[in-house]
């Protein structure tokens, strides 16, 4: 009989220990996802960088005859990945700010306390993004400029996803008349 006690504690213990494991590979599977974002912006020095200042592009205010509605249509991007394949996205219009993000299209000093700034506050009216991609996933995003604009920047840009996935930017300009 105690033999018998000593195996189910045994055994308890050991569905524990395999429940714990497949719990935390689950934790770190969902941790190693990561978003990548960027920001379609209006390049006035025409440098292909965004500066603090530079504002946002969130599209031209349209009538959408496949949605049947008004709407900001921003600039097409394209975003390529090996799990995916192929999925479109605009860069964002403006959106009101929750009771939390007061100060959330601000700009913000490339230089604070006389160091560089690696995250000055961006605007968000032309932001754009792409949820849970795993990490070290080869990503392909590509612009297509605006009826009336072309770009400053490179038009296609390849990053591997990582904790080093920074903001992927395109600047764009008008086309001169």
């Amino acid at each position: 009989m105690l033999n018998v006690r000593r195996l189910s504690i045994v055994l308890l213990g050991l569905v524990l220990l395999v429940a714990g494991v497949a719990m935390t590979t689950e934790t770190a599977a969902a941790d190693s996802k990561i978003d990548i974002q960027g920001l379609v912006y209006i390049d006035k020095n025409l440098n292909g960088v965004w500066d603090v200042g530079e504002e946002g592009y969130g599209g031209e205010y349209q009538w959408v005859e496949s949605e049947e509605v008004w709407r900001y249509v921003g600039a097409t991007l394209t975003i390529i990945t090996p799990a995916y394949d192929e999925f479109t996205d605009e860069s964002a219009p403006y959106r009101a700010a929750g009771e939390d993000e007061v100060s959330m299209c601000t700009y913000q000093d490339l230089l604070v306390n006389d160091e560089i700034n690696p995250n000055p506050v961006r605007p968000c009216f032309g932001t754009w993004g792409f949820p849970r991609l795993p990490i070290d996933m080869w990503v392909t995003v590509k612009l297509t400029a605006p009826e009336g604009y072309y770009i400053t920047s490179d038009s296609t840009q390849t990053i591997l996803t990582g904790t080093d996935t920074g903001w992927i930017d395109f600047g764009i300009a008008p086309i001169a008349e």
